[in-house]
């Protein structure tokens, strides 16, 4: 766009004139931490976004005093308002087609609506260097680690959000627990498979996109599961048995007549960007308790000094009759994960 940085355009979405809402910059880069892979990423921003950038010296996981004035558990409606809350976005299997740029419609919409995201390329997708495996177990967990140490220390977020399509949403319930920092997950057409409905899509997706459900099923972080009842993997019946197995909180919200790959294009891309972001607002409070719960339970060790937590405590929570909405009834603090 005229007047823009280079690498950066300016964006209005479908049917507005001015002025822009959001701005992209597709020639971002950053390494992996796990191995230095090269990954490629673009950045769409609200049109208005500052970003306070944390103290130097703080870690990934530090809790500092703009934390806890923001995020603890007595956070007012008004000090959330002020937040900055950012979205990892994670496309679909590489080895099948899936790219970043699938993700651009969700990516603007979100953009639009006072979202930061960053949409990853995963190794071996887009401009990434190094290779992408079936399974999602060579490295890409840390790619989506990464990207979200770059929302956190880049762009400024105060809470880091996963989105991930496809098998975008197996990588991303890997790093779930990862940082303290991400907030909620959104899984987009979770791929389950079937070994007998849905045909050789089902079987495919039985074998090689379960690798990092364990760490999904244990977190105790806000989950939400979108599916359409139209799905060429999975069933809306096994979206709901297999968050029933996830520790709570979690939801699925269905989407009547969508199948698997309408959610990246409209109107089902603005419709899970609405979704999603009424999830990041009616879970705030939750997150909230569990955050404080996390900075007393933490300790550093292990190799490169990666924190654990030494706390796990269980968190109750009561649901309104209407499923619609989370009521803010907790007792206890918890953890939000095991190691980080």
């Amino acid at each position: 766009s005229p007047g823009a940085p280079k690498g950066v355009e300016r964006g209005v979405p479908d049917g507005m004139k001015s002025p822009p809402r959001y701005t992209v910059d597709h020639e971002v880069r950053f390494a992996s931490n796990r191995d230095g892979v090269e990954l490629a990423a673009s950045v769409f921003l609200p049109a208005d976004w500052s970003a306070t950038l944390p103290e130097k010296g703080k870690g990934n996981n530090d809790t500092s005093e703009r934390s806890e004035t923001t995020r603890g558990a007595e956070a007012t409606s008004s000090s959330r308002d002020r937040e900055k809350h950012g979205v990892v976005m994670v496309h679909a299997h590489p080895k099948f087609g899936g790219a970043p740029e699938m993700m651009h419609g969700l990516a603007a919409d979100m953009a639009t609506h006072g979202v930061a995201v960053v949409n990853l390329a995963l190794r071996g997708a887009g401009l990434s260097g190094g290779a992408s495996s079936w399974r999602g177990d060579n490295g890409e967990v840390s790619d989506v680690v990464t990207a979200c140490d770059h929302a956190r220390e880049e762009l400024g977020c105060d809470r880091v959000h996963l989105m991930g399509y496809s098998f975008g949403a197996t990588v991303c319930g890997g790093a779930i627990d990862k940082r303290d920092f991400i907030a909620t997950y959104v899984a987009i057409a979770y791929p389950l498979g079937h070994w007998f409905s849905r045909g050789v899509l089902g079987v495919g997706a039985k074998i090689l996109m379960h690798a990092h459900t364990p760490a999904l099923k244990e977190s105790t972080k806000p989950k939400l599961f979108l599916i359409g009842t139209a799905d060429d993997f999975t069933s809306r019946g096994a979206t709901e048995r297999f968050a029933k197995r996830c520790s709570e909180p979690w939801r699925v919200e269905t989407h009547e007549g969508c199948d698997h790959f309408g959610f990246v294009s409209p109107p089902w891309c603005e419709r899970a960007g609405r979704d999603a972001r009424g999830f990041f607002k009616t879970t705030n409070a939750y997150v909230d308790v569990t955050l404080e719960g996390a900075k007393a339970a933490r300790v550093s060790g292990g190799e490169g000094g990666e924190w654990f937590h030494t706390q796990a405590t269980p968190v109750r929570i009561a649901r309104g009759d209407s499923g619609s909405g989370w009521d803010e009834v907790f007792e206890d603090a918890a953890s939000p994960g095991a190691k980080t």
